[in-house]
């Protein structure tokens, strides 16, 4: 079991930093805009290698848990550094889909958010994109079928050759 962090964050939307002109909804759907220290808070790691550099084709996904009145609400999304942006230690950015999908309302108050780090199955299984969510579940079906046909014909044609052995 990883152990969680529970740290102060507020939540906001990547519209609210991300000038609209610049701003793809596309490309931000699967993100989360944090400082590059939450990094090592999260996975347990620098983001940087010792020998300083980034490894950027490493899919990090960060599990976004939001308390709210004795429920919990879980979205699974990948993260991006946005030092550049301005994103300060104790910011999360998620675009306005994604804090639907929690359930979050800005009147409401403060709520508890736990970061920690997410799974690459619950990720895809759970993506926002509803073609890649599809694609990815048709593929796990696909081979689940086909591990139960290639039992099935293994245990047949065990069947089939002991009454030789006899």
């Amino acid at each position: 079991m990883t152990q969680e962090k529970v740290l102060s964050y507020n939540l906001f939307s990547i519209a609210e930093i991300i000038k609209p002109l610049e701003y793809d909804k596309a490309y931000f759907q699967d993100k989360v805009l944090l400082e590059n220290t939450n990094f090592k808070n999260i996975f347990g790691n620098k983001l940087k290698s010792k020998l300083g550099f980034t490894n950027s084709k490493r899919l990090r996904i960060v599990k976004i848990t939001i308390w709210m009145d004795k429920v919990n609400k879980s979205i699974y999304r990948e993260f991006f550094g946005a030092n550049s942006l301005g994103v300060k230690q104790n910011e999360v950015y998620l675009n306005f889909e994604s804090l639907s999908e929690l359930g979050y309302n800005s009147k409401v108050g403060i709520y508890k958010i736990v970061l920690t780090k997410g799974s690459k199955f619950n990720f895809f299984w759970f993506h926002p994109q509803l073609n890649t969510r599809v694609t990815y579940k048709f593929a796990v079906y696909s081979l689940s079928v086909t591990l139960f046909s290639l039992i099935i014909s293994i245990i047949s044609l065990g069947f089939a050759i002991i009454p030789f052995f006899k």
